[in-house]
C-alpha cells in the first residue's frame, strides 16, 4: 500500500503526543458515525448488541472509562492496517469545518498530515464545492495505477520498481500543484522504461 506502517505510526503519534481531540467539537460517537455505521458493527461491552452504545456509554455517559486515544487501538476500526482510503478518510474528518471549526488548528493538523504522508507521495488537499463548502480528499497513486505498474512489471525485468512506484505517485500528487515537476518525472520515467527495455534487446542507449 502506498500509505507505509511508519507513516501511520507518526499521523497517530501526532494525535497523542499533542493530546489532540480527533473527534473536534463532536461527540466521538457523533464523529464516527459520519464515517462508519456504528450499529453495524459489534460491541465490546457484552450489554450492548452494537459499537454505537458500547461507545457512547463508555466516552460519553463514563467519559472516564476509556482514554482519549482509545480510537487507534480498536480493532473495529483498525486505522494502523485499514486501507488507505479509509485512513486518509478519517484524517480528512478531523479536520473537516464541521468537525473542527478552528481553522488555525485544522491547517496546522494539515501540515502535520501532509509532511507525513510526503515520503509516501500522498497528500490532503482542500477542495471547495459549488456552495463554497470547504472538503478535504486525499490524492495520490490509485488502484489502477498500482495495477498498470504490476502488469508492466511482468513484461520489464530490470527496472527499480520501489522507484517507479514513487515516480508515478510523485507525477499523480504534483500534476494540479507543480506541473513542470509532474512532466519532468515523467520523462525519466518514460526515459528509464525505454532504456531498460532497450538494454534487454541487446541495444542499450548510447550517453545519458
Amino acid at each position: 500500500m502506498p500509505i507505509s506502517d511508519r507513516t501511520r505510526r507518526n499521523i497517530i503519534q501526532i494525535f497523542k503526543s499533542e493530546a489532540i481531540k480527533w473527534s473536534g467539537k463532536l461527540s466521538e460517537v457523533d464523529f464516527l458515525s459520519r464515517l462508519y455505521d456504528l450499529e453495524a458493527l459489534p460491541s465490546t461491552d457484552p450489554r450492548y448488541n452494537d459499537a454505537k452504545w458500547d461507545i457512547f456509554t463508555h466516552t460519553v455517559s463514563f467519559p472516564s472509562d476509556w482514554t482519549s486515544d482509545w480510537i487507534f487501538g480498536d480493532k473495529r476500526f483498525d486505522l494502523h492496517h485499514c486501507p488507505d482510503e479509509e485512513f486518509l478518510r478519517f484524517l480528512c474528518e478531523t479536520i473537516d469545518p464541521t468537525v473542527r471549526p478552528n481553522q488555525k488548528e485544522a491547517d496546522l493538523l494539515l501540515e502535520e498530515f501532509n509532511r507525513a504522508l510526503g515520503d509516501d507521495g500522498v497528500q490532503i488537499v482542500a477542495t471547495k464545492t459549488k456552495f463554497g463548502n470547504i472538503r478535504y480528499q486525499g490524492k495520490g497513486i490509485t488502484p489502477s495505477t498500482i495495477d498498470a505498474v504490476f502488469n508492466l512489471q511482468e513484461t520489464i525485468s530490470g527496472l527499480k520498481w520501489e522507484n517507479v512506484d514513487r515516480q508515478i505517485i510523485r507525477i499523480r500528487t504534483s500534476i494540479e500543484e507543480d506541473p513542470e515537476l509532474a512532466i519532468g518525472t515523467a520523462k525519466e520515467l518514460v526515459e528509464s522504461v525505454c532504456k531498460t527495455i532497450l538494454s534487454q534487446q541487446g541495444n542499450p542507449a548510447k550517453g545519458n
